[in-house]
């Protein structure tokens, strides 16, 4: 799988609005995407504020072909509101997912 991990401070009170965010992106952009999405929110453990996102597609194709389309940059801008400043951003390459 292929995708990135960001890190963003969070404005106090948005976490709603970032978890509507990505059911709008499940509803809309998802069905669009070939193979299997991974998406997981959560915040940095002794950083609460600082919220990390992790979205995986099943290849670096399939990533790019969305990262690069005007549907999901009209998404990821509605995110930014919620931010207080942009995001860094790690793209990476999963060799393997264990899960139990």
């Amino acid at each position: 799988m292929f995708g990135t991990i960001s890190h963003a401070k969070v404005k106090p009170g948005h976490e709603p609005a970032l978890a509507t965010l990505d059911q709008e992106f499940m509803q809309t952009l998802r069905p669009s995407i070939d193979g299997q999405v991974l998406l997981l929110r959560g915040r940095v453990h002794e950083q609460p504020d600082v919220g990390v996102s992790i979205f995986l597609c099943k290849d670096s194709a399939a990533y790019a072909k969305l990262s690069d389309s005007p549907e999901m940059d009209a998404l990821y801008r509605k995110t930014l509101d919620h931010y207080e400043g942009e995001p860094s951003w790690e793209d990476i390459e999963i060799d393997a997912i264990v899960q139990d």
